[in-house]
């Protein structure tokens, strides 16, 4: 059996409950408007295609040619943290395009973060990528305070640094090095989406890099889809469900609201 098994024993009852507990539980959503979320992504997808110098054809066929590019590129590569810094010069090109339409698609979040990052703190989205979601948000003062975004180095950071610049918010918004980044009890909030499961090690980053930078009182927002897709390594999910990460998450976190159908896809807040 996959150790993940016994946290997802009781999902559904906890999901049905949140359901219905928050049936008339209204947010503060982006998204009533049509036009809000259209806008949010036209100029998404507009500020690559202007950092590119590409047309929108172009743009589609990136977007198509990236997972061919992702597998050829992961298998030349010794492990997770080799592949991730090779994402240069074309890859990167293929990946910013691939993966803002990923995290445009990510339409949940859109109201979930504005609601919890909503006080004038600090924030994090630990493993950005082209930080689509988190920097959209705040280009759209949707995400109050400041931003640290963190990811390992590679030339996707250049594309997110042009965005920072082009709409002035360097006072308010960093990008800095994940790896070698080591501030604790920083953040009112961590974002974090879709990482964990890459990482081999996900206990020891989660417990020693990830949960001391959250403040008590702060908020986590947290998904792991882990199996199932290329560059997620049964290791990631072995790691964190057999060696402490998850049973870490329980004692040190309380879920405040479940907003997908796995044991991680929630919002938690630091006890």
């Amino acid at each position: 059996m996959k150790p993940e098994k016994k946290y997802e024993l009781f999902n559904s009852i906890k999901l049905k409950y949140n359901v219905i507990s928050n049936k008339f539980y209204k947010r503060d959503s982006f998204f009533q408007d049509p036009t809000e979320s259209e806008k949010f992504s036209t100029i998404a997808i507009w500020d690559v295609l202007e950092y590119y110098k590409i047309d929108i054809e172009t743009f589609w066929k990136y977007v198509d040619n990236w997972p061919t590019c992702e597998r050829e590129l992961w298998l030349r590569s010794k492990n997770p943290v080799e592949f991730y810094l090779k994402w240069n010069d074309r890859y990167s090109m293929l990946n910013v395009c691939a993966n803002t339409i990923n995290q445009l698609a990510w339409t949940k979040y859109q109201t979930i973060v504005p609601y919890y990052f909503s006080n004038n703190g600090i924030y994090a989205d630990f493993g950005c990528g082209t930080a689509t979601l988190s920097l959209g948000l705040k280009i759209n003062d949707r995400i109050k305070g400041d931003l640290i975004l963190l990811d390992i180095p590679n030339d996707v950071q250049d594309y997110v640094k042009y965005r920072i610049n082009k709409y002035n918010l360097n006072g308010h918004v960093k990008y800095q090095d994940a790896i070698n980044f080591k501030e604790n009890f920083s953040f009112d909030g961590i974002l974090c989406i879709d990482v964990l499961e890459h990482i081999e090690n996900s206990s020891e980053v989660f417990i020693e890099k990830i949960v001391p930078m959250i403040k008590k009182g702060g908020f986590l927002i947290l998904r792991a889809p882990w199996r199932g897709q290329l560059t997620h390594p049964d290791s990631a999910a072995d790691n964190f469900y057999g060696c402490g990460g998850r049973q870490f998450l329980s004692k040190h976190f309380k879920e405040v609201f479940r907003f997908g159908t796995t044991d991680i896809d929630c919002v938690y807040k630091k006890v």
